[in-house]
């Protein structure tokens, strides 16, 4: 079956979670590691039971899946099993059986979104439509993946405020830049486009209810519609004018990603790092500003121009005022050395790297201890990366050789063999190695997982 391998990777790194859990839930008495891992791991099996630790889990590892995508792991599942009486079998069919349900998926098998609409939607990302001249008073861009990821929203849809016009319905309700709006009258806003489209129809004088995320979480607001102002009359000079506008006054791109969490216990333990001061950079666009300033993954950005940053929305509320054209001064952490480094702010964000025509396959990997440890782990996993010239056929060997690649990045960039023993690489297509990444990366919001204190970091990576 085409999903046979990436669903029997799922199975074994959601028990072994569970096993995680399990030990870590012994009140402390982990002096054999090892061996409370295997007496756990007996205890799950006799007598059966999986309702009490492995349906949760593998909730949380399916919980991203769709209702298509739902059915094809049932029906894989089932159709691979050599023992159906397999605990870790019935647990994995018992939570896509509740989460069908809790989705209200109809028996009838949906047909999955192809690469082509995945392709669409990401191409979509980089419009920028123009302000909202009678809606908010807002200039808005549809949130992009980077600064979702930084800001904590996930998935990262919705129309981010790049400035509300002073004296505007939008100043006067309370939004401030980067604030994203994500509904409108109940009505979901995935881009600045559909932000548009829905206040375009609604009355002036209407007092919209809007929904935002800020400071990692939801609020709502209301936000009155304003009257449409009528078009300045246009002379001959004033194209010349618009289009001689400097880049200056544009906002300024540093096109650094940036973990979406103050540096935790568990990260600043396995990185080694003095003090959880300073923001960790987990990936740069392609030619972008911070690329050729020399920034890395791993880096850790103490300050710009001379400001201290311990969050990344502090960094980023803080990038957002600067305007392109402009020089950052920029102090980072690396190797235990303090490195000076200067950035010239684009006016573009940078584009992602271009998908391969005809790709069939992607892949991306994961990495974690086998055994959890007190206090929390960090669980690494890669974003999603076309393999060319990769098939079905190939995907589980192709997996076979991700994981260990992305294990040996890790130890190549300082973290401990021993802190990255449990490495897989997920290879399938589109539609079903996005789904499975987006719900790995789902876990790090459950209780069950942040009760551990573990962390879990998406490096933007590919071997």
């Amino acid at each position: 079956m085409k999903k046979s391998g990436a669903l029997k990777t799922i199975l074994k790194t959601t028990f072994l979670s569970a096993i995680g859990t399990l030990v870590l839930g012994l009140g402390g008495c982990a002096l054999d590691p090892a061996g409370l891992a295997i007496s756990a791991a007996g205890s799950l099996y006799s007598p059966p039971d999986p309702a009490t630790v492995i349906v949760p889990e593998f909730k949380n590892s399916f919980g991203a899946y769709n209702c298509p995508s739902l059915a094809e792991a049932e029906v894989t599942l089932k159709a691979d099993s050599n023992d159906p009486g397999d605990v870790v079998l019935l647990g994995a069919l018992e939570a896509i059986r509740q989460l069908k349900a809790e989705k209200g998926c109809s028996a009838i098998t949906q047909t999955a979104p192809t690469q082509t609409s995945a392709n669409s939607t990401a191409n979509n990302v980089s419009q920028t439509p123009p302000d909202l001249q009678g809606g908010f008073g807002l200039e808005i861009e549809t949130l992009s993946s980077s600064i979702g990821t930084a800001i904590g929203l996930n998935p990262a849809q919705g129309a981010v405020v790049i400035s509300a016009l002073k004296g505007g319905t939008g100043e006067k309700a309370g939004l401030e830049p980067l604030d994203v709006i994500v509904e409108v009258a109940g009505q979901k806003v995935a881009n600045a486009a559909d932000l548009q489209g829905i206040v375009s129809k609604m009355r002036p004088g209407f007092n919209a209810p809007v929904r935002i995320w800020r400071d990692h979480t939801f609020a709502d607001l209301t936000v009155e519609v304003a009257t449409p102002q009528a078009p300045v009359a246009a002379t001959a000079a004033a194209p010349a004018a618009a289009n001689s506008a400097s880049t200056e006054s544009r906002r300024g791109w540093l096109g650094v990603v940036v973990f979406s969490e103050s540096l935790s216990i568990p990260l600043v333990r396995d990185l080694n790092l003095p003090d959880a001061h300073g923001v960790l950079v987990v990936g740069t666009g392609m030619e972008s500003a911070a690329a050729q300033a020399g920034l890395k993954a791993f880096d850790i950005i103490q300050s710009i121009d001379g400001q201290a940053f311990d969050r990344p929305d502090q960094l980023l509320s803080y990038l957002s005022s600067r305007k392109a054209g402009n020089t950052v001064n920029i102090q980072i952490l690396r190797n235990h050395s303090t490195i000076p480094l200067t950035a010239t702010l684009k006016a573009e964000e940078p584009a992602n790297p271009p998908v391969p025509a005809g790709v069939e396959i992607y892949c991306y990997a994961t990495a974690s201890p086998y055994v959890p440890e007190q206090g929390g782990s960090v669980y690494w996993i890669s974003t999603l990366f076309p393999v060319p010239g990769a098939t079905l056929k190939t995907a589980v060997e192709h997996g076979n050789v991700v994981g260990p690649q992305f294990r040996q990045y890790l130890i190549s960039q300082g973290i401990s063999p021993g802190k990255v023993e449990a490495a897989f690489g997920i290879c399938s297509t589109y539609g079903s190695a996005n789904d499975s990444l987006q719900a790995s990366v789902a876990r790090n919001k459950t209780a069950a997982f942040t009760s551990t204190g573990s962390t879990i970091v998406t490096l933007r990576w590919a071997p």
